[in-house]
């Protein structure tokens, strides 16, 4: 998914002229030996997880295939399962700067390089343990572009990296794995300093109720307590209580007894009809899914009352950002501010301010934050539609009883003190139970928020005291002008022509 390598051009050199050949050069660090290898051909493809829709198209990703083992039958099904083309003996177009390749061994004498093309966003260390052995489990063989003699200690002492946000479409709304954490001062994000971010640390009980396409009815309903530290890139959700049929890619391992049959995707939703205490823990790139014993309370941490404790690796995947709903970066990631709205919350009007940010589905989310504030000066999180992105169906959270969280990280810490306890806590491979829990390949759940053209433009505005908007075909609230009305649907811009002096 994050490793996009079209449009480029090949390196100079050497490499460029072994390429053309049709050989492979890769270095590999341990012994800093050249060799060559066979390049069997290449598969272009786009991921399944970033639908091409009318009016935007993904980067298209490509994946050489190297080693005497290949056949041209074997090339083909290898890409027919990503969807793509084969083109034999010819490898990948690269960007100009790569990072270097991952090198992924599929059986004797086939490999698989996926090229990592260079990025702002990390180093070639973070590009070698989070995208490559993290996602790929796979070998990182770096380019030029990459110092091969800088040692794993000298790593180590680069520091801290913050305010890093996650490749490729997971951007858009996260933080990468690697990074130490956020800041409400994140320097040059169109959010810098907005008062209108989520707070750093907090905590707020959460409700949330699902309806399916073309229905008001609610299918899945649960209540939990969430808690945030997002300068440590934390995140904890407790759960207690869970109701309804819920799509089993959202919310961790559903218990085999409570499977529904598979869909035509080989989706299989989950059934979930439970009061008893759940906990997912989030710390950066690691997912902590914590099952307690039966009659455990919301608020007992009795690290003895827990009965199974998992864990996955997201690699590159962090938690959410503060600023998420505020700006458009991210692949196929947009933003329309629309202002103030009177909403009710909680059974009383209030007044918010509401964000809408467009997903690589094309489906968007509607963020409604608190516009008076109270005496602490916080602008809280009050409502949040999700949109089922193609998993599930579309819900509705609202979040109740914030409180800053002043305390230390020790609510994100559980499965280290249960493991320090004598429990245990296993790694999984995947989210498991037999099931496909990616986004759906052949048909996508629809959603009651899926983008209308007629109606959606881009309205980057954060109420930033220091990025200012770009105005590209942008409406701003800035703009005084009301007899001009521009819209935008695509490449087609209308504009009112409507002269109030002569009415006509």
């Amino acid at each position: 998914l994050w490793f996009i390598a079209g449009g480029g051009r090949y390196p100079e050199g050497p490499e460029r002229a072994a390429r053309e050949l049709g050989m492979a050069i890769t270095n590999r660090r341990s012994s800093f030996r050249r060799r060559l290898q066979t390049i069997a051909g290449h598969c272009s493809y786009y991921h399944h997880a970033i639908p091409v829709k009318s009016g935007r198209q993904p980067s298209a990703l490509c994946v050489e295939m190297r080693g005497s083992g290949w056949t041209v039958e074997s090339m083909k099904r290898q890409c027919d399962e990503r969807g793509g083309s084969v083109r034999e003996t010819i490898g990948c177009i690269t960007p100009e700067r790569v990072m270097g390749w991952c090198i992924v061994d599929v059986s004797e004498g086939r490999t698989e390089a996926h090229p990592v093309p260079y990025s702002a966003m990390m180093n070639c260390k973070q590009a070698e343990m989070n995208l490559c052995v993290g996602m790929l489990r796979g070998t990182f063989s770096p380019s030029s572009e990459c110092d091969t003699d800088v040692t794993a200690e000298e790593y180590s002492n680069l520091g801290e990296v913050t305010c890093e946000i996650a490749p490729g479409v997971m951007g858009g709304a996260h933080q990468a794995g690697y990074s130490s954490g956020y800041r409400s001062d994140c320097e040059g994000t169109p959010g810098e300093r907005s008062p209108y971010q989520w707070p750093l640390r907090w905590s707020a009980h959460i409700e949330a109720q699902s309806m399916a396409f073309g229905s008001d009815d609610i299918t899945f309903h649960s209540k939990g307590v969430v808690y945030y530290h997002f300068d440590q890139n934390y995140k904890r959700s407790d759960m207690y209580y869970e109701h309804g049929i819920q799509d089993s890619a959202t919310r961790g391992p559903c218990p085999k007894e409570d499977l529904l049959p598979a869909n035509p995707d080989g989706v299989r939703n989950c059934r979930r009809d439970s009061d008893e205490r759940t906990t997912v823990l989030h710390r950066k790139s690691e997912m902590y899914f914590i099952k307690w014993k039966n009659g455990t309370t919301i608020y007992d941490d009795n690290v003895s009352n827990i009965d199974t404790c998992t864990w996955l690796d997201l690699a590159v995947i962090g938690n959410i950002r503060p600023d998420w709903f505020l700006d458009k970066r991210g692949d196929n990631s947009d933003v329309q501010y629309l202002g103030n709205q009177h909403i009710y919350y909680d059974g009383m009007p209030r007044l918010v301010k509401q964000w809408r940010k467009k997903d690589f589905s094309n489906q968007y989310f509607i963020m409604s934050m608190l516009e008076n504030v109270g005496e602490n000066g916080t602008h809280w999180p009050m409502t949040l539609n999700i949109p089922g992105e193609g998993f599930g169906d579309d819900y509705l959270q609202i979040y109740t009883n914030h409180t800053t969280l002043l305390g230390d990280d020790s609510l994100f810490l559980l499965d280290q003190a249960f493991v320090d306890a004598g429990g245990t806590c296993p790694k999984m491979d995947r989210m498991g139970n037999g099931t496909n829990n990616g986004p759906p390949t052949s048909h996508s759940i629809p959603s009651n928020l899926e983008v209308d053209p007629n109606s959606w433009y881009t309205n980057v505005y954060t109420y930033s005291p220091t990025w200012k908007p770009i105005n590209n075909n942008t409406i701003t609230p800035s703009s005084n002008d009301k007899t001009v009305d521009t819209t935008e649907a695509g490449s087609v811009t209308v504009k009112s022509c409507y002269d109030t002096n002569t009415a006509t």
